[in-house]
């Protein structure tokens, strides 16, 4: 609400959903789906137990309803993107730069996503949008906490880029 954006009324959410090792948001059907991590010794981590990954799963919805696009979903790239901008909102309402270490951190260390790394462009593309967001997501997380631009002007930038992303 702080970002004036208007979002769709209804999300259906199953914070219990038949997913292992996986979350994910639902464009079109407009629903959230948790999943679940077999974290051995009979123990079960899930996704919705992990701030993080309800703020960054939510965040797609957010990001989804400001680009009143599908272009979110039209490449690699812009899958990429998606991913980095629900990482972002994650990190910027917890006020944390590491996402996810108790369902992603249940997987083990490497799935953690720790914006104050240093991933570069071109060079640090993978092929993989999780870790190809990394890239856009620190530098996001660097205007907010190391520039004069702070907080809530980079929250704003995020939410107009949005908002400025081409139809096709």
């Amino acid at each position: 609400d702080s970002l004036g954006a208007s979002l769709p009324g209804v999300i259906s959410i199953d914070s219990h959903c038949n997913q292992q090792d996986n979350a994910y948001f639902s464009p079109l059907a407009k629903r959230l789906c948790f999943g679940w991590h077999a974290a051995g010794a009979g123990k079960i981590v899930w996704a919705a137990d992990d701030a993080d990954v309800v703020i960054h799963e939510a965040g797609h919805s957010v990001n989804h309803s400001l680009a009143s696009t599908s272009i979110l979903n039209s490449s690699f790239e812009a899958g990429a993107i998606d991913e980095s901008l629900s990482d972002y909102w994650a990190l910027t309402i917890l006020n944390d730069a590491e996402l996810s270490e108790w369902f992603l951190g249940a997987m083990g260390s490497s799935y953690i996503r720790d914006a104050k790394e240093n991933h570069a462009y071109p060079s640090g593309l993978v092929a993989e949008i999780h870790d190809d967001c990394r890239i856009l997501t620190e530098l996001l997380w660097d205007l907010r906490s190391t520039s004069s631009l702070g907080k809530a002007d980079t929250d704003r930038l995020v939410k107009k880029a949005l908002q400025l992303l081409p139809a096709t």
